[in-house]
């Protein structure tokens, strides 16, 4: 009996062993890189028609979300082929990311989440000048 108990333990103590030890492993092979860290969120809400709209290319100091509600938008995000987004249909921008949206009628609503003071879009050539991420879009 004495001998079965010995064996219980020793096999529980190999995987604590092992489960350490895997956990060891993913958390030296994760690599994270904090970009921004703030308690200061400014949140902007806004509601717009777009008729013959082309943004431009621009990229976003924080993360938008867009709800599409009549209409479609063309969304180019850092290329040539662009993704529909439908009446019905919500997309989000990624931050720091170049994008470009076309459209000749839609009705969205944009939530942006920023850090405090950031201005909600700016224009690809500042953030990046002379990158253009398709050269073929007009």
């Amino acid at each position: 009996m004495r001998v079965l108990r010995s064996k219980k333990v020793l096999v529980l103590l190999t995987a604590a062993v092992a489960a350490g030890a895997s956990a060891a492993i993913a958390i030296s092979a994760t690599k994270t890189q904090v970009i921004i860290d703030t308690t200061a969120v400014h949140l902007r809400i806004q509601k717009a028609t777009l008729d013959n709209y082309d943004s431009g290319w621009h990229i976003h100091p924080g993360l938008v979300v867009v709800k599409v509600h009549e209409g479609s938008l063309q969304v180019y995000e850092d290329g040539c082929t662009p993704k529909t987004v439908g009446a019905g249909e919500t997309t989000i921008e990624t931050p720091y990311q170049p994008i470009r949206v076309t459209t000749t009628h839609a009705v969205e609503t944009v939530t942006f989440i920023l850090n405090g003071p950031d201005q909600v879009a700016a224009p690809l050539s500042a953030y990046s000048p002379g990158y253009n991420p398709c050269p073929s879009l007009p």
